[in-house]
């Protein structure tokens, strides 16, 4: 399923990039990337960013780190739980016919499981569900060698009351931004 919805996206955004006018007054990015996080867990995120107002950028985000997408079994080795993160943010870009940088800050909301103080009949701890805010930051750099798709890194972070996080992701990007 998931698999499928990424197919999916993939085609929509190709082909709603490929109708775009010259030089749109709004200007939109799609990145999606894997990667790998501070406790060595695979990563996978996506950012729309998008601009309607001159100048001032936007973002909307989900990121998802677990030991599911393919790296070794990462509980056994690093306690190391699935977590789920959103965000939104405003930020900048510097951009050009063949590069796209952008910085972006704002609240994000993270949810996931982590050990509990509770022990179970075994004497050993729980796992619990948390639901937290925090700041999720994120860099972008991309290089454009057709003007409406590219390939970057990604660096995110984001701090929170339980799991804070850092990952680096290899993206692939989608853009009405032509120069």
């Amino acid at each position: 399923m998931k698999k499928t919805f990424f197919i999916l996206m993939i085609v929509v955004f190709t082909q709603t990039l490929s109708a775009q006018e010259e030089n749109p007054k709004y200007k939109y990015w799609f990145n999606i990337g894997l990667g790998i996080n501070n406790s060595s867990v695979a990563n996978i995120g996506g950012n729309y960013n998008f601009s309607f107002i001159e100048d001032y950028y936007f973002q909307a985000g989900y990121q998802f780190i677990s030991r599911d997408l393919g790296l070794p079994y990462s509980y056994l080795f690093y306690k190391e739980f699935p977590l789920y993160a959103v965000n939104i943010g405003i930020g900048y870009i510097t951009k050009n016919r063949s590069i796209l940088f952008g910085n972006f800050i704002g609240p994000s909301y993270v949810w996931g499981e982590k050990l509990g103080d509770n022990l179970d009949i075994y004497g050993h701890r729980q796992i619990e569900k948390f639901y937290t805010a925090g700041i999720a930051i994120n860099s972008q750099l991309f290089f454009k060698p057709l003007p409406e798709l590219g390939f970057g890194l990604e660096l995110y972070g984001n701090i929170n009351f339980v799991r804070t996080m850092a990952e680096i992701k290899v993206s692939i990007h989608f853009n009405n931004i032509l120069n």
